[in-house]
């Protein structure tokens, strides 16, 4: 799917819209433009120029094309929601909360909310966006359905999603501009819009009182109105914030190394390309010394002719050069390369190269894996808060609502921050060392050192598992009952035969 970059020269908002936020938007989508330029791997068709005769030969600038854009940031992209399994987030109550009906209600709409939202695939999206451009959003709405969630999270373009945010508060949005072309068969199939083929201009506006829906510059009443959420539903998911709002992109720091390290592999297979193919001279050379006679390659011989003497010995030799490249070359390389990993907080061992050790200890592993444990960590502090901002548009939704399969207490739930998200470990743990720790915390005394909730979470389940937990030991009461009478006659039964085998037999006395 290619990505068309809107421009605000034709959408009739100049008066809506402030120079300088203008100026903004625009600014970022030229970045957005750019950084996609090197995620595809477009920058490899830039040419660079010729010398004057030779114009139809294209010289590409990158020609190796060493995209290291694309795999620093789908490296942090695959890393960033650590070792799920079945969501990549998984939810539960706050520290130091007791969990209630309600709060478990709330836990499993938000599982079903992400179930339907396919959020597996859609956070692993949004996760390459906030490292290739800065930022990522998604939008929360409706889902009309008899039956639960009601909710659904879609994810909107990073280039066509302009916001305007709450100077007080960054994870809150006052208004969201989302522009973006769709073809004329979708404008035609989704909203009955008759286009002549050309692409379609999709515009969508929301503020807190009111929202718009545009196809190029027709209104569509059926989907404009009154916004009765009270909250621009969208949230903005940025990278890591300090230069601007929209987030500070991972590509920005990998585009210099990566034309650095493409420049000097180029070079370095130039040297070997002339020294492999190396320009032959020759003085006083004769009349059939020409390219036909002498040709150049692997596996060629040239008669140069007979020496002036008498008898003079055969000779046979090759025409040598010194090495195309010396090894301070190949080591600028790696510095180059290993430099451009670094600076992305991607260690080698994260790929995989042990760098030369052997077996070491969980705990030097984690020091090794440190710049990429650091580098997650801060982008999930910004994950988790934009994450909670979901939650309490999704309240205000479903309180607006009121749909009858929904409990009000659960709303009250996800609107009094009560439901937090959680992560899975970043790098794998050993089930075995999790058991151990929670057995270990259920054994102290005088009392355990670990609650039956958290148990669960360090074990990798929900809290609902503690209630599924005490419903099974409630429904085995029947059967403990049914074995402990069963092994009462047992044993009433033994007890029986020995004092029989004990008692002297009158009779063989008598």
């Amino acid at each position: 799917m290619s990505i068309d970059f809107p421009s605000w020269s034709d959408l009739g908002m100049e008066e809506s819209l402030s120079e300088r936020t203008r100026f903004a938007w625009d600014y970022q989508l030229m970045l957005c433009e750019r950084y996609r330029r090197y995620f595809d791997g477009d920058v490899f068709q830039d040419t660079i120029e010729v010398e004057k005769g030779n114009e139809d030969e294209d010289t590409l600038l990158f020609p190796i094309g060493l995209n290291l854009v694309k795999m620093l940031t789908m490296a942090q992209a695959d890393a960033a929601f650590g070792e799920w399994s079945e969501q990549p987030i998984r939810w539960s109550v706050g520290q130091d909360m007791e969990v209630t009906p309600p709060d478990e209600k709330a836990i499993s709409l938000l599982t079903n909310i992400m179930d339907i939202s396919g959020a597996g695939a859609m956070f692993w999206e949004m996760e390459l966006e906030r490292n290739v451009y800065g930022g990522s959003a998604m939008k929360i709405s409706p889902y009309l359905s008899d039956s639960l969630p009601h909710i659904r999270w879609t994810h909107i373009p990073r280039e066509g999603f302009f916001p305007v945010w709450d100077p007080e508060n960054q994870n809150e949005l006052l208004e969201v501009y989302i522009i973006v072309w769709i073809s004329a068969e979708q404008a035609q199939q989704k909203y009955r819009y008759e286009a002549s083929g050309a692409p379609v201009r999709y515009i969508e506006h929301w503020v807190k009182d009111k929202h718009e829906t545009f196809l190029n510059d027709r209104q569509l009443k059926d989907y404009s109105g009154v916004n009765p959420f009270g909250v621009v539903p969208f949230i903005y998911v940025p990278r890591m914030r300090f230069s601007t709002w929209w987030g500070d992109a991972l590509t920005a720091d990998i585009i210099p190394v990566q034309d650095e390290l493409n420049m000097r592999v180029a070079d370095m297979a130039d040297a070997i390309n002339y020294n492999a193919h190396p320009v032959r001279w020759g003085l006083n050379l004769g009349r059939d010394f020409n390219a036909k006679n002498f040709p150049i390659g692997p596996n060629t011989f040239w008669n140069l002719g007979r020496s002036i003497g008498q008898s003079p010995p055969p000779e046979v030799g090759i025409l040598e050069a010194k090495a195309a490249v010396a090894q301070g070359v190949t080591d600028h390389i790696k510095f180059i390369y290993d430099w451009g990993r670094t600076s992305a907080d991607s260690p080698p061992v994260a790929f995989g190269e042990d760098q030369g050790g052997g077996q070491r200890s969980g705990a030097t592993l984690e020091i090794r894996m440190w710049p990429l444990l650091r580098a997650i960590r801060r982008s999930r502090s910004y994950h988790a808060a934009a994450m909670k901002q979901a939650l309490y548009i999704t309240g205000n939704i479903l309180k607006q609502k009121l749909f009858p399969d929904i409990q009000v207490r659960t709303i009250d739930a996800l609107l009094e921050n009560r439901i937090v998200p959680s992560y899975a470990d970043i790098m794998p743990r050993d089930q075995s060392a999790n058991v151990d720790e929670v057995v270990r915390l259920m054994s102290t005394k005088p009392a355990p050192s670990i609650s039956l909730e958290t148990a669960q979470t360090v074990l990798g389940r929900g809290a609902g598992e503690v209630r599924r937990i005490k419903a099974m030991l409630q429904d085995d009461e029947v059967f403990y009952r049914e074995d402990l009478e069963a092994q009462q006659k047992l044993d009433a039964a033994k007890q029986a035969a020995q004092a029989k085998a004990a008692k002297p037999d009158t009779q063989a006395t008598n």
